[in-house]
Formats: structure tokens, sequence, C-alpha cells
């Protein structure tokens, strides 16, 4: 009995591959092109963005790392937290000066609402003072 050809063939193919070949594509045994899920997790290399790192993939979940964990095209989308400057130091940051990151950066705070982010004295809940100033943002 005869093997058929593409049966032959895929054999053929695969035993002249040498080295480390795992980015070349490979014809199966019904002679569809196919290229290697390198990193073993479930994608090959034509729908995987990163097939040498398993936790990327098209379905992965998105983290905060600087990396495009889904494959999407975008780096950490809706997982940063928007941070405001604080020039002042009281805690309470300027709403028209931000950031997004993944960690807070030095000099921003969390929180946006400092209605006089140049008057360390000036901020939401400070003690109102007799000075003409609005000293707790209110």
């Amino acid at each position: 009995m005869r093997a058929p050809i593409s049966s032959v063939l895929a054999v053929v193919l695969l035993a002249c591959r040498t080295g480390d070949k795992s980015d070349d594509a490979l014809l199966d045994t019904e002679g569809i092109v196919s290229t290697p899920d390198a990193d073993g997790d479930g994608y090959d290399a034509d729908e995987d963005c990163d097939d040498e790192n398993s936790v990327v993939n098209p379905s992965a979940s998105e983290i905060c790392d600087g990396v495009d964990n889904n494959c999407d095209g975008v780096v950490d989308e809706e997982v940063t937290t928007t941070f405001y400057a604080d020039t002042d130091a009281d805690g309470f940051g300027d709403a028209d000066s931000t950031t997004e990151a993944c960690e807070k950066p030095d000099g921003f705070v969390p929180i946006g609402s400092d209605c006089d982010d140049t008057n360390g004295e000036v901020y939401p809940s400070a003690p109102e003072q007799c000075d003409g100033v609005d000293n707790d943002c209110d």
C-alpha cells in the first residue's frame, strides 16, 4: 500500500529540517501550510504578537507592564491610573496636569482636586482662614 503523496512530502519536509527553525512554516499532512506555536500558548506565530512569550497572546488579559499582552496593538489599555501633578506637595494635584501610569510617579498624586496647586495652604478640606483666599477649595 502506498502512502499519499502529501504524507510523504510532509515527512520529507520535516526530516530535512536542521537546527532551530521554529519560525519556519510547516506543511501538515493535509497540505495546509501552518506556522508552529513556539511558546506553546495555543496561538501560532501568525496570530501571536510575541511567539516567544506564552503569557502574550490574543486571548491574554492586559496587565500594567508596558507590554501589549493581548496583541491588539495597544499597550496597557484600560489598566493604567491617572495621576495628577502636585507641585505644592499638599497631597492634592492639578486636574489639568495629568499622566497615565502603572505606578505613581514622583511629584504626582491620585487626587486631582486642588484648586491652587501653587499654594500648599490651599486644598480641599484645608482649614478656612480669614485671608480672602478660598483655602478649602469649596
